[in-house]
């Protein structure tokens, strides 16, 4: 057999020996250097931008299908708790209870209650002005942007509270926005966090941070940008990154659980003080709601994590593609 007609296109005969041997080509043999870098920025580029956009679509219908939904089931006008001065004294009841004190000068750490009045939303709104964007504001902004959950206006967030539809404990300023009017279920669960915050402090907020704008941003990056598998030497840094993305799925979950926790809990110490203090239907309209509440955020965690998986395994086939493609391109040049 003549050496001629061992050759073929994916083959280099090597003759530093006495026997004839073969080599593989890599898929960047036979390109310069420029051709390379070119090469890898277009395989780089075309898997992130084509993970991302399978992320953004997913993450879009979620919120049209899943979360606009929800949203109008909570936010409707209910025929429960609507005795406003039974709320009311339910409200200092329930601080009475779990020994939470107001706000006053011989306490200055305790919390403080601001009904929302039409004179206080306008003296707010008024006064507002916009902060001097910080690296830490304009770092959460980008993040909010990136995996669409872009942070509310404090207009936005206070129109709901004024208009009955929700309220608002702020654990920075230990304080709980509550509408004037309509002093609906929703406040309970709100007294709820300021009870884990009077047992917790704010490590349980400080590790919902942690998850939502460290650990799950910083996995959808990871699983967006890193596409190549380990090769020869151990690569501790590289080990990382390919752990990190082949447990995108696990890793984003973890990074909700202390969101679950916040909320669940605060559910849980809400349904538990209403009941026997209200109607058998206020109790069940009151479970039904938070249950739901928590349920969402729940889904919302789970279809989050799978979203970012998906798009890592989508950002991998599409840079496989690209390589093989380089590779025909190589073979047949």
């Amino acid at each position: 057999m003549k050496v001629k007609n061992l050759i073929n296109a994916n083959n280099n005969i090597d003759f530093s020996k006495k026997n004839i041997t073969f080599k593989k080509s890599s898929p960047s043999e036979g390109f310069s250097n420029k051709e390379k870098i070119s090469g890898t920025i277009k395989e780089k580029s075309l898997a992130i931008i084509g993970g991302y956009s399978v992320f953004y679509s997913l993450t879009k219908l979620l919120k049209l299908f899943i979360n606009k939904p929800f949203a109008k089931y909570f936010f409707k006008p209910s025929q429960y708790f609507t005795d406003q001065e039974k709320n009311y004294a339910l409200v200092q009841k329930m601080l009475l209870e779990n020994n939470i004190l107001p706000k006053t000068n011989a306490n200055p750490k305790g919390l403080r209650i601001i009904y929302l009045t039409e004179k206080i939303f306008n003296k707010i709104i008024s006064q507002k002005t916009e902060p001097k964007p910080t690296i830490k504001k304009i770092i959460i902004d980008i993040i909010g942007k990136i995996t669409l959950s872009p942070t509310k206006t404090v207009r936005e967030r206070l129109t709901k509270i004024k208009e009955g539809k929700n309220a608002n404990f702020l654990s920075k300023a230990n304080l709980i926005f509550m509408p004037e009017k309509k002093l609906g279920h929703a406040v309970f669960h709100e007294i709820g966090h300021a009870v884990n915050y009077k047992f917790f402090g704010k490590k349980v907020f400080l590790l919902n941070q942690l998850g939502s704008l460290i650990l799950y941003p910083l996995t959808l990056g990871i699983s967006l940008f890193n596409n190549e598998r380990k090769n020869g030497k151990k690569d501790k840094k590289k080990s990382a990154l390919n752990f990190t993305k082949k447990h995108a799925l696990e890793i984003v979950l973890l990074s909700q659980l202390p969101l679950l926790f916040e909320e669940g809990l605060a559910s849980k110490r809400a349904i538990h003080f209403l009941k026997n203090k209200t109607s058998p239907q206020e109790l069940k309209f009151a479970k039904k709601s938070l249950g739901l509440a928590f349920l969402h955020y729940l889904i919302n965690a789970v279809i989050i994590a799978g979203n970012v998986k998906i798009a890592g395994v989508t950002s991998n086939i599409i840079s496989n593609k690209v390589k093989q493609h380089q590779s025909v391109t190589t073979q047949l040049g």
